[in-house]
């Protein structure tokens, strides 16, 4: 029986120096929530910066994406003109009959190198 409450007593001692030095002091609990107040306010900072990041890309983008558009239609336009005029020129004739018409027993300096 004196075995056993000797094993009891060193196992509480056991318990009580775990306990004690497991423990934090009143200066380490407030070092300790001042360095997570420090990480949560950097974290929520860095967070905003990064929405910040985004939006300004998202504006980016879409000024790039409305000046990419504008050009296209300025150039659908100047395109658009050419072809009326191109088409006024024309008179209905086919884009290869303006180039020089030929014979078909006409030589021309290319043809003359080759051999049939």
């Amino acid at each position: 029986m004196v075995g056993r409450v000797v094993l009891v007593v060193e196992l509480l001692i056991i318990v009580i120096k775990c306990y004690f030095s497991y423990c934090k002091t009143k200066a380490e609990i407030t070092a300790q929530k001042a360095s997570h107040a420090a990480r949560e306010r950097l974290r929520r900072e860095r967070r905003e910066e990064q929405e910040r990041n985004v939006q300004r890309k998202k504006v980016v983008l879409a000024e790039k994406t409305k000046t990419v558009a504008a050009d296209t239609a300025d150039a659908d336009d100047n395109a658009t003109s050419e072809e009326r005029e191109d088409e006024e020129e024309d008179n209905g004739n086919a884009p290869w009959d303006n180039d020089e018409e030929m014979n078909e027993g006409e030589v021309t300096e290319g043809d003359s190198k080759r051999r049939w």
